[in-house]
């Protein structure tokens, strides 16, 4: 047998269905800590696969829910907590299904948006 470095978060009932495919797994279950950590880190890779999807989109946006919800248990958010926030902040500042799209913005000085745009020069780059 030929042994690979896996060190991934998978879905409860994958290392039982790789040991009835003849597969060796060296599984454990992890920390609260290290499980939130890992979540988050699947829900980055998750989303990068719904970005490079060609069909069944649908597989990447379930498997994205899914992690969701889990974080959202590991936290100890309530899925009617995240509706209620949800609809306040859709309420506040709209939803997403306008595609709005901002290129360029223009902040005029002592507006409190500059410190923040400022330390993420990479995220938002000064044009001069």
């Amino acid at each position: 047998m030929r042994k690979f470095i896996f060190n991934k978060l998978v879905r409860d009932d994958i290392p039982e269905h790789m040991k009835t495919q003849g597969e060796s797994v060296d599984v454990r279950q992890l920390t609260p800590e290290e499980y939130l950590r890992e979540l988050i880190k699947k829900i980055g890779e998750e989303a990068v696969e719904l970005a490079s999807a060609n069909n069944l989109k649908i597989e990447e946006v379930a498997d994205l829910q899914e992690l969701l919800d889990c974080t959202a248990v590991a936290l100890g958010i309530t899925k009617e907590q995240v509706v209620e926030v949800q609809a306040r902040k859709r309420a506040e500042y709209g939803s997403f299904i306008g595609r709005q799209y901002i290129y360029t913005v223009e902040v005029p000085d002592g507006n409190p948006w500059i410190s923040h745009l400022e330390a993420n020069p990479q995220r938002y780059p000064e044009v001069s």
